[in-house]
């Protein structure tokens, strides 16, 4: 059987002084005490579950918060009642070795140790103890709110006992049927596997030094990845052929590739077991992968064959390439590309829960699927597979026509023109009932009589509300915004890259035009008279947000004049603008 093969930082560890092969233990919390369960259960692979002790330090992570658990950490130097054999406090040597140890554990998972001023009750309180009568060279106790005490035997302990009993008291059991207070609890790792170069919470084999990959997953399973290792935007490249293999990331906008791989490849973003062709009995066999718990990559790429691609509850990219794949994006706004071949859309929810938008015949809008978990793009995709049934694309659209009128929008993108279902809003601006979402191409939209919110993010883009009072975005690049009948809102966002100017044709009074961006005290604004596109000139603000003297973002305000607008700053939050209206 191949070993596992982390794709991560290099390990590291000192090998002095092992301690004794089969004598390390754990207590078990006293009864009145609890902690919080962790995270998991049968959905867990079984090489995870078998170091599950159901303790844990906090809340499960949420994958989104990257600030650390703070642990608190303490040399107890008086025992007090406890009954310690033999106590002694750690010596300064045997305190930098507990330190070192505790590194290894943070420098892979998101965890911050914290010396405490108060070691009788920290979350980690150490003692030196004479442990022969238990035959041990260490022992700990699991997370509990009394504390994880850490009992190290002064002649036995080496470095890979601190770094054992320090894996206790973070939540991790010993994966096999072994314990010096009795038999170890089930499940445990195979034979095969349950040996120190995979784990150095086994009592079995040589120890290399350092964590092994599945005291990596495991502790990432219950605190997430350290985000400080690898932040940027990485591009992970899948082979088949290769022994397993442990994919993790500390953050950014990252990628994970089987472009070229002309085998069936089965990916799953929620950290969980890939593989090529076929799942294997063990995830270190060949052909095998696992994306580590807490890791967020934000687009998979399909190879040739048919794959089935599964997203996190985040919002994902999932690009099935060639091939008939199966893609589910799980939570989130997730955009679904099958690209060539008969792709398939899975949703955990029957079909008269989904809210179908788009066109039916196909293209860069295709469709737009809304439901529980978020709202879905779908490109390329010619199947829908909801709980209760299986639809086409073209009769999945076909809901279309049971839309109100209240609920259309008419767009057209490039040479195309078809009308939308819009999704409900669910944001917090009162008397809007619909929300349209555009894509980075060039597009013009055209909104119902009811209130709409009409995003056009990317791309230069026209917006017209329509009837109702409507907010109009036209994100970025530049972008015509026209309200149309009743008390509208426009939003022009200087917060992200590039320049944008967008053009407001029939600004009213009452109605205001919102710049977001805008810093007191930084940005600069200054006017020009009767700029902008012909035909649509009038009074344009120039935007410099960033107060490096150039123009970051233009809005022109057709058939005005600067003299009739005013011009004020204010906050939501965290987040300023720069508000117009007329004077």
């Amino acid at each position: 059987m191949s070993g596992f093969r982390i794709l991560g930082p290099g390990e590291t560890g000192d090998g002095v002084g092992d301690g004794r092969s089969s004598s390390e233990d754990d207590f078990p919390p006293p009864a009145m005490e609890t902690a919080r369960r962790a995270t998991g259960g049968p959905g867990d692979p079984p090489f995870l579950r078998a170091f599950d002790s159901g303790r844990r330090w906090g809340a499960p992570p949420d994958g989104a918060t990257t600030a650390p658990y703070s642990l608190t950490y303490g040399w107890v130097v008086d025992a007090g009642l406890r009954y310690v054999p033999g106590f002694r406090p750690l010596n300064d040597s045997q305190r930098a070795m507990a330190m070192q140890a505790m590194g290894e554990w943070s420098a892979v998972a998101n965890l911050a140790f914290v010396e405490s001023a108060a070691p009788m009750t920290a979350n980690l309180q150490f003692h030196m103890s004479q442990l022969d009568a238990f035959g041990a060279s260490g022992m700990a106790y699991y997370p509990n709110p009394a504390g994880s005490y850490i009992y190290l035997d002064p002649e036995s302990a080496g470095y890979r006992t601190y770094v054992h009993e320090i894996g206790h008291a973070l939540g991790l059991k010993h994966p096999g049927d072994y314990n010096g207070t009795g038999g170890g609890t089930p499940p445990f790792l195979p034979p095969s596997e349950d040996n120190r170069t995979n784990t150095v919470m086994s009592y079995y084999g040589v120890w290399p030094g350092g964590l092994g990959v599945y005291d990596i997953a495991a502790i990432q399973r219950l605190y997430g990845p350290n985000p400080t290792v690898r932040p940027g935007d990485d591009l992970y490249l899948l082979t088949p052929g290769a022994p397993g293999r442990y994919i993790w990331d500390g953050g950014g906008n990252d990628t994970l590739s089987a472009a070229g791989v002309d085998v069936p490849v089965a990916v799953d973003l929620t950290g969980g077991w890939g593989w090529f062709s076929a799942q294997a009995p063990s995830i270190l066999a060949q052909n095998q992968f696992f994306v580590g718990y807490g890791t967020r990559i934000e687009t998979v790429i399909g190879g040739s064959a048919g794959d089935r691609l599964t997203g996190s509850t985040f919002a994902d990219t999932l690009v099935g390439a060639a091939g008939d794949d199966t893609l589910a994006g799980g939570g989130g706004d997730d955009l679904l590309d099958g690209g060539t071949g008969t792709d398939t859309a899975f949703y955990d929810f029957p079909s008269a829960s989904a809210f179908v938008t788009g066109d039916p015949l196909g293209g860069p809008a295709d469709l737009t699927v809304t439901g529980a978990g978020g709202t879905d793009r779908l490109r390329g995709v010619e199947r829908l597979v909801f709980t209760d049934r299986t639809v086409t694309r073209q009769e999945a659209a076909g809901a279309l026509s049971r839309a109100e009128p209240g609920q259309r929008a008419l767009v057209q993108d490039g040479a195309r023109s078809y009308e939308v279902r819009m999704a409900p809003y669910s944001g917090p601006v009162a008397g809007l009932r619909n929300q349209f979402l555009g894509t980075a191409s060039d597009e013009a939209v055209i909104g119902s009589p009811q209130g709409d919110f009409l995003n056009l993010l990317g791309g230069s883009d026209a917006a017209q509300g329509g009837g109702g009072d409507d907010v109009l975005d036209g994100g970025v690049g530049s972008n015509f915004l026209t309200g149309g009948a009743g008390t509208d809102t426009f939003y022009i966002d200087g917060r992200g890259d590039g320049v944008t100017w967008s053009t407001v044709t029939d600004l009213q009074p009452g109605e205001w035009a919102i710049a977001w961006g805008w810093t007191d005290a930084v940005s600069k604004l200054t006017w020009e008279d009767l700029a902008g596109a012909a035909g649509y000139q009038g009074a344009t603000a120039r935007l410099d947000l960033d107060g490096n003297g150039g123009t970051d973002l233009s809005l022109t305000f057709s058939g005005q004049t600067p003299g009739g607008l005013l011009a004020m700053p204010g906050q939501v939050g965290t987040d300023s603008y720069l508000a117009f209206r007329i004077g």
